[in-house]
């Protein structure tokens, strides 16, 4: 990745941490714990998930095609998302 662009991420990601990411209160990971031990996942406070969805190369970065091309050979974004308990 390109030094800037990886500067660029890290300081976005890092002005937004204390808004979305947040410690749970030892009473809280107790509830979350319990709840997916409910659902057969012991010791287990979340969850993360990604997938590649293809997407047509950007022609405005035409020095960029190794960024997006998978080992499949098409270009791709990788999205992930977390999961808590509550809607499984």
């Amino acid at each position: 990745m390109h030094v800037r662009m990886a500067c660029l991420i890290r300081f976005y990601v890092q002005s937004m941490r204390a808004e979305y990411v947040q410690r749970p209160t030892e009473a809280r990971m107790r509830v979350i714990k319990t709840e997916f031990a409910k659902k057969g996942f012991v010791n287990c406070l979340g969850a993360i998930d990604g997938v590649h969805v293809k997407i047509q190369q950007p022609k405005y970065l035409p020095n960029y095609e190794d960024y997006y091309c998978v080992r499949k050979g098409c270009s791709t974004v990788q999205m992930q998302t977390t999961k808590g308990v509550s809607g499984m």
